[in-house]
């Protein structure tokens, strides 16, 4: 559908998986629900956003994860099995990444990855 090569098509999959798993691990407690929104324009750019309710196990504003984003950039995670997801996943194969607190609790997280047109 939105004709991307089949790298980046992979890297979207990873990208929303990270997103999704780490709401629904931290951000969403069980049998709540998270939202997923994709957004494609043709040749600009894909967009992923992905809301929780803020009813999990580890509630964290989107200052505190801003902060723990910016340590983990700096550590050496290559031998760690967790904590690089959005530091090497997430943030490496896109150009923008936003946390925000959503008014009725729980983050919102909004990443874009821009194409330049040929």
């Amino acid at each position: 559908m939105t004709n991307l090569d089949s790298t980046w098509t992979s890297r979207f999959q990873s990208i929303v998986d990270e997103l999704c798993t780490n709401a629904m691990e931290y951000g969403s407690g069980q049998d709540k629900e998270i939202i997923l929104t994709l957004i494609y324009t043709p040749e600009k750019s894909f967009e992923v956003i992905v809301e929780d309710t803020g009813t999990g196990k580890i509630h964290k504003k989107a200052a505190e994860i801003k902060k723990i984003l910016g340590k983990n950039n700096n550590k050496n995670l290559s031998k760690s099995i967790r904590g690089r997801g959005l530091s090497k996943i997430v943030q490496s194969w896109t150009d923008e990444i936003h946390f925000i607190d959503r008014e009725e609790g729980g983050i919102k997280v909004h990443v874009r990855k821009k194409f330049s047109a040929t």
